[in-house]
């Protein structure tokens, strides 16, 4: 008879122990995978460990339940490896994410499939602990990733060790792909792959005839068999963060495996942003400048100053006479919004009132998709455009707000008509370009034009790494900049160097706020002012890096029971801090409601608690109630 401790793959109260006992008659693998009964469920385990019933025959005597046996075994395979378990504990300890949830993040979806034949390497050792020397941060252009990385890849290879290649979006891994699997073993792995391919490489990696492993966030999970160098390529993208549970962020996940496997972490960006600046300064963070950016001309245009002067178009003089230049002279003309959609909001200009999303707290945007439709941007659901306003039965209807890209598509194609000149406006939004088919066919275009201008969204900057546009245009700079976020101006730097990897040699930025401090840091190339500005004001209000950030959300269908949950949870953590004696550690903003205060039927509410960067979260977020969502290092405070 043997004593078994589990980690159920599910999701357990943060109240009760996330190891569970039990006991079986055989001797069972650690990393294998049982069934076992929780209540009336029947769920899969992961075994953990497993001892003699006499040796712990002491122990149980001071249980105060009786032990359940084992369902049955799922798999005697040892499927689960160390270095799993640790990744899993890892992020249910950083995150305060339940454990066994972490740990069926971690495992792949084939490993209980017995037609997909692979276990974890029981041989696998995790080196002793040492000093690793500290991150290095590489700044580089977007086409030039590969070749500041060749010499790192080289060595590490001739070394005998993997080399992990980490990329926030599927849409990159080909760029590397494509060059690294000319000259060494290459394997792609990401979500959206079948799983008896991903079966198949997975296995070829841990038994170690891949040398080059160019992945998603999952690629993390791997157990490796001898890992010696992970890149992490734009490691300020939102796409390394988990909206799901667990809500852990890749690039803090890769330098812990970093650790656990003694390798060295490079990371790859055009732009280190706040807290890696304060990593460098504090040499926390090593800092090699692989640019070489000759920086083009960049302006700003006050769109008041063109108000005033008579121009009410979208486009400011600069930037007609810019789309003027590049038609004459047959260039590529990109303009970038931060906005999809045809316009802001329909408002009667009689009453003043706005269709709203029924489920959630927000307008309803105009669309053409291709007829004109009235979209909810947070559910997604849509209505058609109405022809009189409900609330006075006025037809006198009025688009307003900023232009989403599909209008200003329709004001560049009147714009070159009335100029006479004829060249393809292209759109790429996630209304048009939705699939890979969809984006081959929008890049051929591309291409294939002499003359072009591209309208696009974020959707466009995958294609940085191999795409040039010789003008640049930033319109509606200030819905990126007046974000309600202490993030928001560093945001705007960091999507702004993104467009400089097109490799423009003029840039246009179009704003009603010409004096904003990041938006000229963007104009006169110098970003030293901004980031010790930045700095200093973030110490002044105890945000990141002087301190973490974990922000509690509670959702209810009832307003008064959503506002009454957050309340009380505030003056209970305000309590347990003066209990504990934290004041001067542990600071409380809220309870508010979120941006948009209901989402899907859903009113919602936050408390945001600023913790010491070396204090355990779970001190304080132990009375956080289970039916609350944490989020540890938030993309977003509101």
């Amino acid at each position: 008879m043997y004593i078994i401790e589990v980690i159920p793959l599910t999701i357990l109260p943060s109240s009760i122990s996330q190891l569970l006992t039990y006991y079986f008659d055989q001797k069972l693998e650690k990393g294998s995978v049982v069934e076992i009964s929780i209540g009336s469920r029947k769920v899969n385990a992961a075994v953990v460990s497993v001892t003699p019933l006499e040796q712990q025959k002491i122990m149980l005597k001071n249980y105060g339940f009786e032990l359940k046996k084992i369902n049955k075994v799922v798999d005697e395979r040892r499927l689960v490896s160390d270095v799993q378990f640790k990744i899993a504990n890892w992020i249910a300890q950083y995150y305060q994410a339940p454990l066994g949830y972490c740990l069926k993040t971690v495992l792949p979806q084939f490993l209980l499939k017995k037609s997909y034949p692979i276990s974890a390497n029981a041989d696998f050792d995790i080196k002793a602990g040492q000093t690793l020397p500290a991150p290095l941060f590489v700044a580089t252009k977007a086409k030039s990733s590969i070749e500041n990385i060749k010499n790192l890849i080289r060595q590490t290879l001739k070394e005998k060790n993997q080399v992990l290649i980490l990329v926030p979006e599927t849409s990159i891994i080909g760029f590397y792909y494509e060059e690294l699997a000319k000259h060494y073993e290459a394997a792609s792995i990401h979500s959206g792959m079948a799983q008896k391919v991903l079966s198949e490489k997975w296995g070829r990696i841990v038994s170690g005839e891949t040398d080059i492993i160019i992945g998603t966030r999952q690629a993390l999970f791997i157990p490796f068999h001898k890992l010696g160098l992970i890149v992490v390529d734009d490691p300020s993208n939102d796409a390394y963060k988990s909206d799901m549970t667990p809500k852990y962020n890749a690039v803090d996940l890769s330098r812990k495996i970093s650790r656990i496997n003694n390798c060295k972490i490079v990371y790859l960006s055009s732009l280190p942003l706040v807290a890696d600046y304060w990593g460098i300064k504090n040499k926390n963070l090593e800092f090699f400048d692989a640019s070489n950016q000759k920086r083009p001309s960049v302006v700003s245009v006050d769109m008041v100053k063109e108000i005033r002067s008579g121009n009410f178009s979208q486009f400011s003089r600069d930037l007609q006479k810019a789309i003027e230049s590049a038609a004459i002279n047959r260039k590529k003309v990109l303009i970038f919004s931060p906005r999809k959609g045809y316009s802001g909001i329909l408002i009667c200009e009689n009453c003043g009132f706005f269709p709203k999303c029924r489920d959630c707290s927000v307008a309803l945007r105009l669309h053409k998709v291709p007829e004109p439709i009235m979209t909810c941007h947070r559910c997604l659901k849509s209505d058609k455009v109405i022809n009189a306003c409900p609330n006075c039965h006025s037809s006198k209807l009025k688009p307003v707000g900023t232009a989403g890209t599909q209008k200003i598509k329709e004001e560049v194609e009147r714009y070159l008509e009335s100029k006479k000149y004829a060249a393809p406006v292209i759109l790429v939004d996630n209304d048009f370009v939705e699939t890979e088919n969809q984006e081959k066919e929008v890049i051929d275009q591309i291409n294939q034009s002499e003359f072009a201008v591209i309208v696009a969204t974020h959707k466009i900057l995958p294609l940085r790494y191999s795409q040039k546009f010789d003008m640049v245009a930033l319109l509606n700079a200030d819905s990126m900049l007046n974000w309600p976020d202490f993030q928001s101006d560093e945001k705007f730097l960091y999507h702004f160097e993104k467009l400089l990897d097109f490799d423009p040699e003029e840039v246009i930025i179009q704003s009603y706020n010409t004096d904003n401090t990041a938006l000229m840091s963007a104009v006169s190339g110098d970003r030293k002012p901004f980031f010790e500005n930045d700095l200093a004001a973030r110490e002044l209000f105890y945000y990141p890096p002087f301190s973490r950030i974990a922000k509690l959300t509670f959702k209810h269908k009832d307003e008064e029971k959503a506002s009454y949950a957050a309340r009380v949870l505030s003056e209970k953590l305000k309590m347990a801090i003066i209990k504990m004696q934290f004041q001067d550690l542990v600071k409380i903003a809220g309870p508010y409601p979120a941006l948009v205060g209901r989402e899907k039927g859903f009113y919602i509410y936050n408390l945001v608690l600023k913790i010491p960067v070396k204090m355990r979260p779970e001190e304080i977020l132990k009375f956080v109630p289970p039916y609350w969502s944490v989020d540890l290092d938030p993309r977003q405070v509101v």
